[in-house]
């Protein structure tokens, strides 16, 4: 047995050896492209995307500024330029990097679009509205314009205008799963039960769109529906077993049922899939409270006190359990 898992030992070291060596490998060959060839955008490109794909983003940006000095058309390079700005919480140069492109292309519908939806993340709604109308302009059927236009009105809190759009959106577009899901989520939030077909419509579209699934899951759950909720919930995480929200979710059914080992098992999973997870951490430390387990409650409370260190509700649960660690 000894030798056994000394063996083991040596083949995963081996292995990891070769998925580093490999790597380097990997990049050494962009290098070499670029060493080769400094004036090719494509080569910017290809290292940029292996940056990007590692969240490198520093590193990404460099590259892809020099694809686009190279080649300036290179709409592959402006757009993940953009991303690379937007993933590193620079969202002025994200925005101002395909506005420049704007200015050389107006018309380009798909960098309209994702102006707009940026614009709409910043909550730049006057400004998304103006890019959206120009694609309206260009093409008054456009299913992703109208849906976007809907979802700008929808932020702007005019659901009125939202609900319009949206269904316009779905009109222009049957097979638009976003679209239904968001008119579901506004005739829910507005008590209507229209919500459920929209939900369907949504999963008839795409079967497997997690957001349409947890969002029915959810309406069965709010209306006391609990068994059906579950089974949602079951069937979600069966397509999507690495969907942290779904098992955070169904924790908290768990939870308010009183089936403390079911929803703990739950929050841990949520939490092994991402470790970053505030609200799992926050009720994985309230159920073990409930469980008298007030030690792991500490752990899980300081876990999420240290991820958000300014959430008053964070603070008042810590305090509660250290009242009863102190008994």
């Amino acid at each position: 047995m000894t030798l056994l898992l000394i063996s083991c030992g040596n083949n995963t070291s081996v292995d990891q050896q070769s998925n580093s060596t490999v790597k380097q490998d990997e990049i050494q060959q962009l290098n070499d492209a670029i060493k080769t060839n400094p004036k090719s955008g494509p080569a910017y490109l290809n290292r940029a995307r292996y940056y990007f794909n590692k969240e490198v983003y520093a590193e990404a940006i460099r590259d892809l500024t020099s694809c686009v000095e190279i080649d300036s058309a290179n709409i592959e390079c402006v757009h993940l330029l953009s991303d690379a700005f937007l993933n590193d919480n620079r969202s002025r140069q994200a925005i101002e990097t395909l506005e420049d492109f704007i200015k050389i292309e107006p018309d380009h519908i798909p960098t309209l679009l994702k102006l707009a939806r940026f614009q709409l993340i910043i909550k730049r709604h006057q400004a998304a509205h103006f890019n959206l109308n120009a694609v309206l302009k260009l093409e008054p059927d456009h299913a992703r314009a109208l849906l976007l236009k809907g979802s700008v009105f929808r932020d702007e809190e005019k659901t009125l205008e939202a609900v319009e759009y949206l269904q316009r959106a779905i009109q222009s577009d049957p097979d638009l799963s976003e679209g239904h899901l968001a008119l579901g989520q506004l005739f829910e939030d507005a008590g209507n039960p229209l919500a459920r077909k929209y939900y369907e419509n949504a999963l008839r579209v795409d079967p497997e769109n997690p957001e349409a699934k947890m969002a029915l899951a959810n309406m069965y759950w709010l209306n006391d529906n609990i068994p059906q909720a579950l089974a949602e919930y079951d069937e979600l995480l069966e397509m999507h077993p690495n969907f942290s929200r779904g098992y955070y979710n169904r924790g908290l059914i768990y939870l308010e049922t009183d089936s403390l080992d079911l929803a703990k098992s739950a929050f841990e999973r949520a939490i092994q899939l991402d470790n970053k997870f505030i609200l799992a951490h926050y009720y994985l430390g309230e159920t073990y409270g409930l469980m008298n387990n007030w030690k792991e409650a500490q752990v899980q409370l300081d876990i999420a006190k240290t991820l958000s260190p300014t959430n008053p509700r964070i603070d008042e649960k810590i305090r509660e359990i250290n009242v009863n660690l102190n008994k």
